[in-house]
């Protein structure tokens, strides 16, 4: 099961999150909106979804606070560099495509105790881009269908996504991870 997370502005209902089941191919099922995101991936966890999200950077943070932990995910963000510049996938419309919101800097932090984190995953004010995640993902998995080699560039993306997961968790576990002391070691 896949299921696509986005952010909305305030609604009347107080809903913040649209989440959206995805069929094997893809293609939404149902989507609903969701007032406690927490509650709702921690119910959801048990089907041990792929959550499809912008960055894990921007939601993974608030969902450990809450004690709640994710197995899997697709990071479009860091996908999305990946198959902007493999030559595996040169001849997809997303590497042909001109710059987009997709192709912006990652989320960044900008408190001042950690300068030269390794992992830098709080967001800093007005650096995140509102992008249609689902348009994304489409871009992305024909991407890969059409690669030259599809299981290894789909294995390269899983990887890339648990690696933003184990970096947020490693940042909210107090591992203060710095540049000149990853060298260092």
């Amino acid at each position: 099961m896949v299921i696509a997370l986005a952010r909305i502005a305030d609604s009347s209902d107080g809903a913040r999150v649209l989440a959206t089941r995805l069929d094997e191919a893809g293609e939404p099922l149902v989507t609903e909106y969701v007032t406690d995101l927490p509650a709702f991936v921690a119910a959801e966890e048990t089907q041990h979804p792929r959550w499809v999200w912008d960055d894990t950077a921007r939601w993974y943070p608030e969902l450990l606070a809450a004690r709640v932990r994710v197995e899997r995910c697709v990071d479009l963000r860091l996908c999305h560099a990946i198959l902007r510049h493999s030559s595996l996938t040169a001849g997809s419309a997303l590497a042909r495509a001109e710059p987009n919101d997709w192709d912006g800097p990652a989320v960044t932090t900008t408190r001042a105790d950690d300068s030269g984190a390794l992992f830098d995953l709080e967001p800093a004010a007005n650096t995140v881009v509102e992008a249609d995640p689902l348009a994304e993902f489409a871009l992305q998995r024909l991407a890969v269908a059409a690669s030259a080699e599809p299981g290894r560039i789909g294995r390269l993306l899983a990887a890339e996504s648990a690696g933003a997961l184990i970096a947020a968790e490693m940042r909210f576990a107090g591992l203060p991870w710095r540049a000149d002391r990853h060298d260092e070691i």
